[in-house]
């Protein structure tokens, strides 16, 4: 439902810095929304924001979190755009009653 790339540094190969704050990107309902993540004590969840300090939403649903050392490249792929389907046309179906005299 979600995917959230933080950024944020390393001490030595896989020590991720998850106190403190950095960029973040948010994917939801096909919108990319960029920000920080902001958390001061590692008994609290990290906070999403956008620039101007608003909470960034998400979904309720699976939450995906991928922590990316500050700086690292990242390929944003925009999804296909959908095959527009055109239902097929229906009509009434012919009437057999008549009126009655």
């Amino acid at each position: 439902t979600n995917i959230v790339v933080q950024f944020t540094q390393y001490s030595g190969e896989a020590e991720a810095q998850t106190v403190g704050e950095g960029d973040v990107w948010v994917f939801t309902d096909g919108v990319l929304r960029t920000g920080r993540w902001v958390r001061p004590d590692k008994a609290q969840p990290a906070k999403y924001v956008d620039t101007a300090g608003n909470p960034i939403p998400l979904r309720p649903g699976r939450t995906w979190v991928e922590l990316l050392p500050a700086g690292a490249p990242v390929d944003v792929t925009p999804a296909p755009v959908p095959e527009t389907t055109v239902p097929p046309a229906t009509s009434a179906p012919p009437t057999t009653a008549e009126k009655k005299k």
